[in-house]
């Protein structure tokens, strides 16, 4: 199929994204059905939103975990009856409300009909299907950092300075849900030197700046709490990030060793986390010679957020010497997309 041809405007849009959208909540929903055991997270998550429910948000911030997943989870307990509910409720509608994101950013890049193909991979693959649809933070965390990409992107491409602080905001949201959410800083701007170096001047990377500017300030009461309770800046309660940077000493041939080893597995990691389709399609759609000169800025500024991706999951792996699924998911979801514009011109 051609990229060409889409059709455009809002009404069309609106009549492919939002069945896809009830489509992916049906399926989180049967699969919530049959999740018959919560996870060590997920009981933490629930204690957590306990304390928030009862009014003791001091206590609720002592823990390590980052906020705003069980805040979720507490404030609507009282109406939906238990605070597993709420926390599988929570998780279920924003990941599938993720797919609006995907499809946004996939419309304005390569069409309606990649975009719509986008979708439907986030909407039914089984590891985003699978970690949306439990008592865990990825839903939350993963409908913020998409949305913050989008938007970041709208703002570069359209002139729209609004939507690059609203999309700092959105990294902000993403980030009091999972600490490694601050990474979009360094994948924003990755992804906004991509398209000043292809010839869209300084512009992006003044939107860069209103992003962090507005990441910065919806995220400093959080950082100035851990700052309180710690006495240091830092990002997080968890391990440090200087720790990630001062790997075991392995001797230089070890270390050559370890770092293909790790290099392959951060790779297996991806297209795991992915279901192998999002590292195929994308490929393909990489390869697709239609339209190569126009789309080299567009396919950029989705490489720059999965590079710096692997870059911090690679550190990770290095540092603790493990590294799950859970961790790559935003990668295979920056490339989404892409992955769908290969299925798109494949089908």
């Amino acid at each position: 199929m051609s990229i060409a041809g889409n059709s455009p405007g809002p009404g069309g849009d609106a009549r492919v994204v939002w069945p896809i959208a009830a489509g992916a909540l049906a399926v989180r929903i049967a699969a919530a059905v049959n999740v018959a055991v919560i996870t060590t997270d997920g009981v933490t998550f629930v204690e957590i939103a306990k304390l928030f429910a009862s009014g003791s948000a001091s206590e609720a911030l002592a823990y390590k975990y980052h906020p705003l997943f069980p805040f979720l989870m507490a404030a609507p307990a009282r109406i939906l009856g238990g605070f597993e509910t709420c926390g599988i409720a929570a998780a279920v509608l924003f990941s599938a409300l993720a797919t609006v994101p995907v499809f946004n950013l996939g419309r304005r890049m390569y069409g309606q009909g990649p975009a719509a193909a986008a979708a439907l991979l986030y909407a039914c693959l089984p590891s985003f299907v699978g970690y949306g649809s439990e008592v865990l933070s990825e839903g939350v965390f993963l409908f913020f950092i998409l949305h913050s990409l989008n938007l970041l992107h709208l703002g570069c491409t359209a002139g729209k300075p609004a939507a690059s602080a609203m999309a700092g905001a959105c990294a902000a949201m993403a980030y009091l849900a999972r600490p490694e959410a601050a990474g979009l800083a360094a994948a924003g701007l990755l992804a906004c030197g991509a398209l000043s170096a292809r010839g869209a001047g300084l512009r992006p990377l003044a939107h860069f700046g209103l992003f962090l500017v507005f990441l910065l300030l919806v995220s400093s009461p959080y950082l100035v709490h851990i700052r309180i309770e710690s006495g240091i800046w830092a990002l997080t309660k968890k391990k440090a990030v200087g720790h990630l940077l001062n790997p075991a000493d392995s001797g230089s041939a070890g270390a050559a060793s370890k770092i293909l080893s790790d290099s392959a597995e951060v790779l297996s990691t991806f297209f795991h986390a992915g279901s192998w389709a999002i590292g195929v399609f994308a490929a393909l759609g990489i390869a697709l010679p239609e339209g190569r000169r126009d789309r080299i800025r567009t396919d950029l500024f989705l490489a720059a957020p999965v590079a710096a991706w692997f870059a911090m999951d690679f550190i990770l792996l290095m540092s603790h010497g493990y590294l799950s699924r859970r961790h790559m998911l935003p990668a295979a979801a920056f490339a989404a997309p892409l992955a769908g514009l290969g299925l798109w011109n494949s089908a």
